[in-house]
């Protein structure tokens, strides 16, 4: 994911998964069935 968001500052990420604990353990944000990469 921080490769991705390296590559592309500007646009907003999005993860589906199936995994959904280990997005929340990163602190991704859920916004509906999928979370957001907020990137800093």
């Amino acid at each position: 994911m921080e490769k991705v968001c390296n590559d592309f500052p500007e646009d907003t990420v999005y993860v589906m998964s199936g995994i959904d604990p280990y997005y929340e353990k990163l602190g991704y944000v859920r916004e509906g069935t999928i979370f957001v990469v907020e990137v800093s």
